[in-house]
């Protein structure tokens, strides 16, 4: 069953000359603020993505070095 939206009541009614200069947002000012947590959420995102790669890259070299020791120990113990 779908809601339907009615209009306020004048007792509902808020008297905006009250609110605070804070809660007086536009739309505007709405959508810079959703700009900027996208924008922070995607910097944040980028930046753990290039941490993970480097940590990748990190194990990756790890494993060659070990790849390559366990080559040069095992070349010396079977040389006569």
């Amino acid at each position: 069953m779908a809601s339907q939206h009615t209009t306020p009541t004048p007792a509902e009614q808020r008297d905006w000359k009250e609110a605070e200069d804070d809660e007086l947002v536009t739309d505007s000012e709405d959508d810079k603020a959703d700009t900027t947590v996208k924008f922070v959420e995607r910097e944040r995102r980028e930046v753990a993505r290039k941490a993970a790669e480097a940590e990748q890259q990190r194990k990756v070299e790890e494993a060659r070095a070990e790849v390559q020791r366990r080559k040069e120990v095992h070349g010396e113990c079977t040389v006569h």
